[in-house]
C-alpha cells in the first residue's frame, strides 16, 4: 500500500497562529534557575478532520509548533497529548528537540479512543504539546487546538492466551496454557482492550500469544513491544523471574516488566493504599512462589500492580478453595476471612493460592 501523506492545507493558518500567539505567550518562572520558559505555541494540524477508515490508516497528520524557549542550554523533549471532554490525557507521540511530529490516522484514531472518545462516531478530540527539559521542574504546555475525528472501533478479542515452553509446552490442550485476565474495563474507557497475566518466566524459553487455543491466527507483536525480545516467531525474557504481562489493544502494545504484588486492606493492617510498601509479596524463585504473612484478622483481598491502569481492584484476586480466583470484568468477589499471621503462598504458573 503507498502511504498517503495528508496536504498540510492548514499552513497558512497555523502560521499565522503562531504570529498572533508571539505577543501574547506568558512566561513562566524555573524554580531554582532565575529563568523563565515560554510555553511551546501548537498551530493548526495539517488537517482539521478525519474519517477513520481502513483505508486510510496509514495516512498521516501533521502537528507543528513554536519550540519552548527555557533560557538554558537544555535539550527539550516535546510531547504530543490528546483529551477528549476534559478527560484524562492520552499520550500520542514524543521526541527530542523537533518542532513538529508526524502522526498516523491509526495512531490517532487509538489515542482518540484511549482518551475517551466514543468508537464509530464523530467528536472533537483536544491535542496540546508540552516541552520537558531535564533538570528543570517546570513542564510548559502548549494551547489546545482542536481536531475532529470520527473513530473506528479496534477489533479486541474475547480471550487471550499465551503458550510457550514454560506454558503448556506448546500443546493447546494443557492445563499449562495460559487465559489472560481482562483489566475491569467498566466505567473507564482507558483501560478497555487490556489483558493481563503474572507468571514465572525462564530465560530463552520461547512463548506467544493466540485469541484461540489452536494453531490460527497466533501472533507475538501487537505492533509495539516492550520488556521482552522476539526471534523466529516467539517472544523471550532476559532473565529468569516473576513478569507480569500486559497487552493492550487500543496501543497495539505488549508489555512484559517486573511484577509487583500486593496485599491489601484490614487482614493486611491498613485500608485501600495504607501501608502498600509494606504488604509487597516476597519471591521465592525456587519454588516459583510469592508469599506474604498476614499481619491482622480480616478479609484477603490483594492486586497485581502496573502503571497506568486506574484503581488497585481492576486487577483483584483472592485465593478460593486453594485456587487463584480472579475478578477480571466481575464485581466483588467472594471474600475470604483469615486470622492473623497467616501466610499466604500464590503459585501463579499452577493456579493455586494456598492460606496455611
Amino acid at each position: 500500500m503507498i502511504m498517503k501523506k495528508l496536504q498540510y492545507t492548514g499552513a497558512l493558518c497555523a502560521l499565522l497562529a503562531i504570529v498572533a500567539c508571539e505577543d501574547s505567550e506568558s512566561k513562566l518562572t524555573i524554580d531554582g534557575t532565575g529563568a523563565s520558559a515560554t510555553p511551546p505555541v501548537l498551530a493548526a494540524p495539517s488537517v482539521a478532520a478525519v474519517a477513520v477508515t481502513d483505508d486510510n490508516l496509514d495516512d498521516e497528520v501533521v502537528f507543528k509548533w513554536k519550540k519552548s524557549d527555557f533560557g538554558l542550554p537544555v535539550e527539550v523533549v516535546y510531547t504530543l497529548y490528546a483529551r477528549y471532554n476534559n478527560g484524562r490525557a492520552a499520550l500520542i507521540a514524543t521526541d527530542k528537540g523537533v518542532d513538529s511530529l508526524v502522526v498516523k490516522v491509526d495512531l490517532l484514531n487509538r489515542k482518540a479512543i484511549k482518551a475517551g472518545a466514543p468508537k464509530d462516531a464523530m467528536s472533537n478530540i483536544q491535542i496540546y504539546v508540552t516541552a520537558t527539559a531535564s533538570g528543570v521542574p517546570n513542564k510548559p504546555a502548549s494551547n489546545d487546538v482542536s481536531f475532529t475525528i470520527t473513530t473506528k472501533a479496534p477489533v479486541i478479542p474475547a480471550n487471550v492466551y499465551m503458550i510457550g515452553d514454560d506454558f503448556g509446552s506448546w500443546g493447546w490442550e494443557s492445563d499449562g496454557v495460559v487465559e489472560m485476565i481482562p483489566v475491569n474495563s467498566n466505567e473507564y474507557a482507558g483501560q478497555e482492550g487490556k489483558f493481563w497475566c503474572v507468571r514465572y518466566f525462564t530465560k530463552d524459553k520461547g512463548f506467544k500469544w493466540s485469541t484461540t487455543r489452536a494453531w490460527v491466527g497466533d501472533f507475538y507483536s501487537l505492533g509495539t513491544n516492550e520488556g521482552f525480545s522476539t526471534k523466529d516467531g516467539n517472544a523471550f525474557v532476559a532473565a529468569n523471574g516473576f513478569y507480569i504481562v500486559m497487552m493492550d489493544y487500543i496501543d497495539a502494545k505488549i508489555t512484559i516488566a517486573s511484577a509487583n504484588i500486593y496485599g491489601i486492606g484490614d487482614c493486611f493492617g491498613g485500608g485501600e493504599e495504607e501501608g502498600k510498601a509494606a504488604n509487597l509479596f516476597d519471591e521465592n524463585p525456587t519454588n516459583k512462589t510469592m508469599t506474604k504473612t498476614t499481619t491482622n484478622a480480616g478479609n484477603v483481598r490483594m492486586y497485581a500492580a502496573f502503571e497506568d491502569s486506574g484503581e488497585w481492584w481492576r486487577m483483584e484476586f483472592v485465593p478460593i478453595n486453594g485456587r487463584i480466583e480472579y475478578r477480571g470484568n466481575g464485581g466483588d468477589q467472594e471474600r475470604v476471612s483469615v486470622a492473623a499471621g497467616k501466610t499466604i503462598t500464590l503459585n501463579f504458573n499452577a493456579g493455586t493460592g494456598v492460606i496455611e
